[in-house]
């Protein structure tokens, strides 16, 4: 019972903690481990609280190799779960760290292009914006939204939408806000950086 109640806090408390508050970009390498870690452990302990149920039901002598069997197949698939959890986090941050930087690209462009092309420069950013929108919506841990958590939490993602929509703008402080939102961009790749896979 104590083994399913961790289940339980890990997959619905400790995983969405936090889901839809501001939080620094410097902190959000932070989230993403702590998230993974905490859906393996609820992993885990689940598959350990049923082989420990079922050895406890069926204890009968000729019920060990059926008891072991089971123990072996719920540890295979705890350690395929598990690999699936990290295999869609660095999927993920791989991404979002390759999309941030051509969002970045496109920030930088918008002062630079030729006089006539303006439109056509804001076009591309608000189009690379919404791809890397798209990203930070996915969930980090498994795609359930209902007991997993947003890479990034919605205040954070409507203050970056913000920074890049004010960016767009071909003013003087359309420029001070590119300033800012190229700052959370690279913050945002930097926490990503660690957990890119390029072979996936």
């Amino acid at each position: 019972m104590a083994l399913f109640t961790l289940v339980a806090f890990a997959n619905y408390f400790l995983s969405g903690a936090g889901g839809e508050q501001l939080i620094p970009l410097a902190k959000l390498r932070t989230r993403i481990t702590r998230r993974v870690a905490f859906r393996v452990i609820a992993i885990i302990s689940g598959m350990v609280a049923l082989v420990s149920l079922l050895v406890t039901i069926r204890s009968e002598a000729d019920q060990q190799n059926a008891n072991f069997s089971f123990a072996m197949g719920m540890f295979l698939a705890a350690g395929a779960a598990s690999l699936k959890v990290h295999s869609r986090s660095r999927k993920l941050c791989t991404q979002i760290n390759g999309q941030t930087c051509s969002l970045i690209l496109a920030l930088d462009s918008l002062p630079y292009g030729a006089v006539d092309e303006p439109t056509s420069r804001m076009d591309s950013t608000r189009h690379e914006w919404h791809k890397l929108k798209q990203m930070l919506e996915n969930r980090i841990e498994t795609g359930l939204p209902l007991h997993s958590s947003a890479l990034l939490p919605a205040p954070n993602r409507l203050r970056v939408e913000g920074l890049v929509n004010m960016a767009r703008a071909d003013t003087p402080q359309g420029t001070l806000f590119a300033l800012q939102a190229r700052s959370e961009l690279y913050d945002l790749a930097d926490a990503c950086g660690p957990r890119i896979d390029a072979t996936l």
